[in-house]
């Protein structure tokens, strides 16, 4: 099953329902032209700005953060764990993730959350 475009509406409430639930996520930045790419495990809150910061521990301001804008995607995709088991993105790691939001921005970076099994 190929993965699934969704509105920025339907985006919006699968976020709010992982922000609300306090789901633990996994989180990649990645900007291949330029060879970066960060990873980290938390949750998500909604940053000071407006946009969405990914946390190590909920009220931590000072700890590390992966902070990102969704409304500034040009493509937005949803996997869940149908999907997912023939994505190439996920590798090896598809059997620790139920769902993933993937955010694609116009320079070419990307934005990927990945809801944890629990």
């Amino acid at each position: 099953m190929p993965s699934s475009d969704l509105s920025q509406q339907e985006f919006n409430d699968l976020l709010l329902k992982l922000i609300t639930e306090s789901t633990k996520v996994q989180a990649m930045f990645s900007h291949p032209s330029v060879g970066v790419r960060a990873i980290m495990s938390g949750s998500i809150t909604i940053a000071p700005f407006g946009g969405l910061w990914v946390v190590e521990r909920p009220g931590d301001s000072m700890g590390s953060t992966l902070t990102f804008d969704p409304s500034m995607a040009v493509v937005r995709k949803y996997w869940d764990e149908r999907s997912i088991d023939d994505a190439e993105l996920f590798g090896s790691f598809q059997q620790h993730f139920s769902s993933a939001l993937s955010f694609a921005f116009a320079d070419e970076s990307s934005f990927i959350i990945f809801e944890i099994k629990e």
